[in-house]
């Protein structure tokens, strides 16, 4: 099962709804979670049927502001157990953000739970009590996700005050007693920023899925991975680690009238991803030149994935991940452009 969690902060905007769309039709998840939509219920309706999703519940947005939506497709078992206020009674608030779902992986029942920060004290405890009276009634594998808003940990938070960790709050107190745990992170350490620059930076790691102990105990290898890039980049990557980027030699196995040949050295090795963003005598020309040639190690490493994983988890390389997600971006459109544009693959263009 795949699911698509989401903080779209408003979808109004066409790059915005192109992005999801095509996030969609790439990966097809089973479930998405939309939070911030900032959109009232006719447009998420529009929205959902244009996706071709097979039903999806929505809570529309109170002015331009909040809003939540889940969606799935009919290969789920799913039906809606519990909301605020009791769908049943046809009045759904907002108040809480908290929606909980049951269904189906394979033969096993698991509950997924999605939640959109509460951000005035009260109200976080008041929708974390909700939490734990919903807890009560768990009996199977759980994760809960979203824009939790919540610091488990000094160093989840950067600048400004650190968050103390020497007295549990409520909210954490609640979490441990309804026994959730993190899921567990790789990546960038942080998920949210203030974007300003200097002492005045502000950043934190209030994303995150916390799951059960049946949970981990059944899917024992779930993660969450996170790096620090802008989105097109981020989705660069997941597509090389999906093994769904367009390279010469992937659509060569499946047209033979396609080079698989790779066009910026022309040394008659196939464009796999490992010989394009590693091996290629280009892409080494451009690693060195901008002085990262000790991240090119993909010989130490089993599998493309495996250097991914490598240089977003290391901790000697954090300061410079955003350069290195954002050379692999500008190696593949520059090798783009040799390919449909003619250019004269030169590494020195490139790094100039």
């Amino acid at each position: 099962m795949k699911l698509l969690s989401c903080n779209v902060q408003g979808i109004g905007t066409p790059l915005t709804k192109d992005h999801l769309q095509y996030l969609c039709q790439l990966y097809n998840p089973d479930i998405v979670f939309l939070a911030e939509t900032k959109a009232p219920l006719s447009r998420m309706d529009l929205f959902f049927k244009k996706s071709k999703f097979h039903d999806w519940f929505i809570i529309p947005s109170v002015g331009i502001a909040k809003g939540l939506a889940i969606a799935w497709h009919n290969i789920i078992d799913m039906k809606l157990v519990c909301l605020h206020n009791n769908i049943d009674m046809k009045l759904v608030s907002t108040k809480y953000n908290v929606c909980h779902f049951e269904t189906s992986l394979g033969d096993e029942k698991i509950f997924i739970t999605c939640v959109y920060r509460a951000i005035d004290t009260d109200e976080k405890i008041r929708q974390w009590n909700y939490i734990s009276e919903m807890a009560q009634q768990v009996n199977k594998p759980w994760a809960l996700i979203g824009d939790l808003n919540i610091i488990l940990d000094p160093d989840e938070k950067q600048g400004e005050n650190k968050a103390s960790s020497s007295s549990k709050t409520i909210i954490i107190q609640t979490i441990d007693f309804i026994g959730l745990q993190d899921a567990g992170y790789e990546g960038a350490p942080f998920t949210w920023s203030n974007n300003r620059k200097g002492e005045v930076n502000i950043c934190e790691r209030i994303d995150r899925a916390l799951t059960s102990f049946l949970w981990s105990q059944k899917f024992p290898d779930a993660k969450i991975w996170r790096i620090q890039a802008i989105p097109r980049i981020r989705l660069l990557i997941w597509k090389i680690a999906q093994k769904v980027l367009p390279t010469s030699a992937r659509l060569g196995a499946h047209n033979m009238e396609i080079d698989q040949i790779c066009q910026l050295c022309n040394n008659q090795a196939q464009e796999t991803e490992a010989h394009l963003f590693c091996e290629c005598p280009f892409a080494r020309a451009v690693w060195f030149g901008l002085s990262l040639q000790n991240v090119i190690t993909i010989n130490s490493h089993n599998t493309i994935i495996d250097w991914i994983k490598w240089w977003i988890t290391e901790a000697n390389l954090s300061q410079i991940q955003v350069k290195i997600s954002t050379t692999i971006w500008f190696i593949w459109k520059y090798r783009c452009s040799v390919v449909f544009e003619k250019i004269h693959p030169n590494p020195v263009s490139l790094i100039g």
